[in-house]
């Protein structure tokens, strides 16, 4: 179990580098990560169950980052991946939790 919090602990401190490295190499955001608009530029139309499921589910933390750091400089952005990365991993680890010690008492 402490090696698993190690390696989480490791794989969040590293998150920021997905938006350090494709900013060094003028790259854009990650492949298939892509909002209608910019799905449109693309392939010049959104397909239809895109666009019926667009506004199904909005997320607490878009662009895996506080709502008012996403555009925040460099030092806001990566603080707030790493916010982004603890809540993920805190809520999958809760999770996890949850289910095996439900598991085991069945």
């Amino acid at each position: 179990m402490k090696r698993l919090a190690v390696i989480m602990g490791i794989l969040i401190i590293l998150s920021p580098l997905g938006i350090i490295i494709p900013g060094l190499f003028k790259a854009q955001g990650a492949w298939g990560e892509w909002d209608t608009g910019t799905l449109k530029n693309m392939a010049g139309f959104i397909p239809e169950g895109i666009k019926k499921l667009s506004d199904l589910w909005h997320p607490v933390m878009p662009d895996y980052n506080i709502r008012k750091w996403t555009d925040a400089g460099i030092l806001k952005t990566s603080s707030g991946y790493l916010v982004s990365g603890l809540v993920g991993a805190g809520l999958a680890w809760i999770i996890a939790y949850i289910f095996f010690h439900w598991r085991i008492r069945e």
